[in-house]
């Protein structure tokens, strides 16, 4: 249901904004439910978490090394690399 929802809201919506406000809120849960958990995995699904917030602000901020070469969503994707190199070992 929620993805039909998602579905319907984005055919009809171009912005990424609303991509990175489903994409908070998504871990925004995972984060809440591994607080409560406190297993080993939490300190590493946490950092993933965090590593992940800081990619979503560079993305919408538009920080650029190079606008031809590598631009803002280059940056983003290697940060984000790095936040999911974190989720996988919280998943280990």
């Amino acid at each position: 249901m929620g993805l039909a929802a998602y579905l319907v809201w984005m055919s009809l919506t171009d912005g990424f904004f609303w991509v990175i406000v489903d994409y908070g809120a998504t871990l925004l849960i995972v984060f809440a439910v591994h607080a409560m958990r406190k297993s080993p995995a939490t300190k590493w699904i946490v950092a993933s978490i965090a590593v992940s917030i800081v990619g979503a602000l560079v993305q919408q901020t538009r920080v650029t090394i190079d606008p031809y070469w590598f631009d803002f969503n280059d940056v983003y994707h290697v940060i984000q690399i790095a936040g999911f190199y974190l989720f996988f070992r919280g998943g280990l």
